[in-house]
């Protein structure tokens, strides 16, 4: 299920073509994306479309939001959230975020700082200023895992990888 579910984003953004047609093209989107991806329900509007299955939930666009039950933890300052995803299997959680940030060596030195901060010990740090900046890291707290970068650019992005 979880294959099935990972390539919902890119049937997804095929979907999205369709919906200027209106509420048929967008119902039928819908309809294909849960048929193709047995998803359970599929929302797809102008701010983004909404995925959920049985394993988890899939967010893109404006709409996104950070999930609920995300455990506490620093977030990316200066920061737009795109998508949202989480994933349930074999007991274990995963929520993945992604955007974009408004400077990507801001915005990462001051997470690694915030973590710290938040008593989360760091188990991997890298920047690189080779062409566009970079930055990522790795850390836990108690049973939480956690990946994280930003990239720079014309279009700063992060990511933020937590599992439980």
């Amino acid at each position: 299920m979880r294959q099935r579910f990972l390539v919902a984003p890119v049937i997804l953004s095929l979907a999205l073509t369709g919906t200027a047609c209106g509420k048929i093209a967008e119902k039928a989107a819908e309809t294909a994306v849960e048929k193709s991806t047995g998803a359970d329900n599929v929302d797809i509007t102008k701010d983004g479309v909404k995925v959920k299955t049985k394993d988890g939930t899939f967010e893109s666009g404006a709409s996104s939001e950070i999930p609920e039950d995300l455990p506490k933890a620093p977030q990316f300052v200066d920061s737009i959230l795109q998508s949202s995803t989480k994933l349930t299997s074999a007991g274990d959680t995963t929520w993945l975020l992604s955007g974009t940030v408004k400077d990507a060596k801001t915005a990462y030195r001051t997470m690694v700082k915030d973590l710290k901060a938040a008593g989360w010990q760091l188990s991997s740090e890298f920047e690189s200023n080779d062409g566009d900046y970079s930055g990522n890291g790795t850390a836990t707290k108690g049973d939480l895992d956690l990946n994280f970068g930003t990239t720079g650019g014309t279009d700063p992005t992060y990511y933020y990888w937590m599992t439980k």
